[in-house]
């Protein structure tokens, strides 16, 4: 009986250890536990802030695009229209140089009158 209840204290002793060990795990895990919140409310936080920021810049990049399109519009038709007056101009450099040739000829047939009138 002795022996019994020395095995028992001993039993004891060794359970009062193993809860003392398995205390101290849950003690270490329960930081650890409370670390990881921490951390996790941390990343939460930032991940507001960041939606947050892509909103604003959200906000912002809509009106930026509307003002690029017209940007892109204005330059289309400004392009156009500089390729209409190109060919205006070279239009009328065409007809300046016909109108060139023509007086001329218009001299050149005066002259030739006047030097005919001259000789009789």
């Amino acid at each position: 009986m002795h022996s019994e209840m020395e095995r028992l204290k001993a039993e004891i002793v060794e359970k009062g250890n193993r809860l003392e060990e398995l205390n101290k795990t849950l003690d270490g895990l329960k930081l650890n536990f409370d670390t990881l919140t921490a951390e996790r409310d941390e990343l939460n936080a930032k991940v507001s802030s960041l939606v947050a920021d892509i909103g604003s810049r959200d906000e912002k990049i809509c009106p930026m695009e509307e003002h690029l399109h017209k940007l892109h519009i204005e330059h289309v038709e400004l392009v156009s229209a500089c390729e209409e007056a190109r060919k205006q101009a070279e239009n009328q450099a065409r007809r300046l140089r016909e109108m060139e040739e023509e007086v001329e000829k218009q001299r050149i047939v005066i002259t030739d009158a006047a030097e005919e009138s001259g000789k009789q």
